[in-house]
């Protein structure tokens, strides 16, 4: 995959802009695509309250490689699998394609105390999926794709007590 990104900054309307697109070009048919990329960021009260949001697009080509680091066990390392009689299969490589949508806010609560959080919209087409595959002796895992739409939320709150203690706390769901 190869991608070219253009974008511009505007600023209209007290609000910053980020405006461009993505052009993919895929090369197993040379085939290209272009997607916008918007983001957005205003600033409700100076220097305290921030809103932002905005949409991107995102794509990720799974390899043996990258699928073996998400999952190690996708392979018997150490075993001759050829001795088996149909115990091989080729495991099937695809490209994950992500559209995101996104709206956030940034809080300063004190100096040195910020509270931030997110909630985002993805559908994903063609997710990796780890399915359990009995083959006789043998349990291996095959690579499913399906389609998925993700519903995510994060807080984010940090706060520095002193020049050496810091509280950080994280929640992803």
């Amino acid at each position: 995959i190869l991608t070219l990104s253009s974008s511009t900054f505007i600023r209209r309307y007290d609000t910053d802009f980020d405006v461009g697109f993505n052009v993919d070009v895929l090369s197993d048919n040379f085939s290209f695509r272009i997607t916008p990329k918007v983001k957005f960021t205003k600033e409700i009260v100076k220097d305290i309250v921030l809103i932002f949001g905005g949409m991107d697009h995102s794509k990720q080509r799974h390899t043996i490689k990258s699928l073996s680091d998400v999952n190690p066990y996708i392979h018997s390392f150490g075993t001759n699998q050829s001795i088996l009689a149909d115990s091989s299969f080729l495991q099937d490589i695809k490209i994950t394609d992500i559209k995101k949508f996104h709206l956030g806010m940034r809080n300063v609560l004190s100096k040195g105390e910020i509270f931030e959080s997110r909630i985002a919209y993805s559908i994903v087409k063609d997710f990796m999926h780890f399915t359990n595959f009995k083959q006789q002796i043998y349990n291996r895992f095959r690579i499913e794709y399906i389609g998925v739409k993700q519903f995510n939320v994060t807080i984010n709150y940090s706060r520095k007590i002193n020049k050496i203690v810091s509280l950080k706390a994280d929640a992803d769901y």
